[in-house]
């Protein structure tokens, strides 16, 4: 009984650290900031892992900051859901995860310019046929229009968020805890 005791106490460490890094991905750039107020991005955001670190880059433009200004950064802090980076900005997400707030530090002058990146998810799906099959093409006049040659690129909606994760961690949190008190309880 003590061992169940002992697997419970270290799944309720292990599981939690188990989550996405949330960071990850590419933030598309909305196009809709202006350029002689603020300094906006004129590329989309990319963060991903290089190594140890998570890094990310993103370009900026604007009457508000350095002509064609490229910002490198690390984010240190994988659990926080904002990041104040020096030379670069503030990055914030909204509760969903899936839009990204960015404010970008302007080197001329001081406005308060903030705009929305949303979270780019592209998935390929792959359509295969087997060896000595012949492709179908369904656009004959029979009705259809896909075909089952070639390689399908769609984009979907942005995946759930990892946040989601909490409520399963939670509940290994309670079973772990009601395991130790049954355990005790039986000691």
């Amino acid at each position: 009984m003590l061992l169940i005791l002992v697997f419970g106490l270290i799944s309720t460490m292990i599981v939690p650290s188990c989550e996405g890094n949330k960071w990850i991905g590419t933030f598309k750039d909305p196009g809709s900031c202006d350029l002689v107020k603020c300094c906006c991005p004129s590329s989309d955001l990319t963060i991903g892992n290089t190594g140890a670190s998570t890094t990310g880059s993103l370009e900026a433009t604007g009457g508000k900051c350095n002509a064609n200004d490229t910002r490198q950064f690390t984010v240190s802090d994988l659990n926080a859901n904002s990041t104040d980076l020096a030379l670069v900005g503030v990055l914030s997400f909204d509760t969903t995860l899936t839009n990204l707030d960015v404010s970008l530090v302007e080197t001329k002058g001081n406005s308060d310019c903030k705009i929305t990146m949303m979270r780019q998810v592209t998935t390929t799906t792959g359509i295969n046929n087997p060896a000595g099959t012949t492709p179908v093409n369904n656009n004959s006049a029979a009705g259809g229009g896909a075909t089952t040659t070639g390689n399908a690129d769609t984009t979907t909606k942005p995946k759930p968020s990892k946040a989601s994760l909490n409520h399963d961690t939670n509940l290994i949190k309670i079973l772990s805890i009601m395991m130790a008190i049954v355990t005790i309880i039986h000691v």
